[in-house]
Order: C-alpha cells, then structure tokens, then sequence
C-alpha cells in the first residue's frame, strides 16, 4: 500500500461512517488530487460520510482543487498534519518518520515498487 498512515486513517474513518473533521477532509482531497484522483472518483470515496451531500461535497472538493476556484491547493506537510491533529502517531512507521510531505511517502513507495518489479 502506497498511502501514508495519515491518509489511511482518514480514508478508512470516512469510509466506516465517522464524522471527520474539516481538515482530515482537505487533506484527504487536496492529497487525492495530487495523485490525479477525479472529482467524481474522490466524491465517491465521501459517499459513505454520515453527512454526505453531493452537491454540498462536489462543491467543496471543486473549490479544493481549483476546479471552480483560481487555486488547487496542496496537501499539507506531516507537521501541518500533527498540528491538526490528523497524523496518527502512533500509527507511523519507519519510513512516515523520516519524510515531511505525505506526498513523499507515496513516491518513495512508489519507486520502491517500481525497483522490485
């Protein structure tokens, strides 16, 4: 699995129902559309939030990757994360604590894959 642990614990929340804060869900979607995730692809992984709405939810997500605004906004970095209180800490593992950038995590996994192939 290529996500970082922050990621995951936030995708598995929304798709087990719970209510996720307003940060978890932006950094959820900025980090998504980052991957080149659709906007309807990523509305699909919301569906199952106890207070889904599609219009309400395709118009945030629209707004967060500049689909109907001026700016894409880019996933926090690992210590914006912590502050928020959306880094599972104790959930991390070796490689989570040697990056800065959720982002980065996804890469090096990404090339790690890559090599053993």
């Amino acid at each position: 699995q290529k996500l970082p642990p922050c990621m995951k614990n936030i995708l598995s929340a929304i798709q087990s129902g719970e209510n996720v804060p307003h940060m978890g869900r932006f950094a959820l979607v900025a980090y998504l559309h980052s991957l080149k995730l659709s906007t309807n692809d990523i509305l699909k992984l919301f569906s199952s939030a106890p207070d889904y709405e599609e219009d309400k939810t395709r118009y945030q997500v629209e707004h967060i990757t500049g689909d109907s605004s001026s700016t894409s906004y880019k996933a926090p970095g690992c210590d914006k994360m912590r502050t928020y209180g959306i880094c599972p800490t104790d959930k991390m593992d070796d490689l989570c604590k040697k990056i800065h950038h959720p982002l980065s995590y996804y890469s090096k996994r990404w090339n790690e894959e890559k090599k053993r192939s």
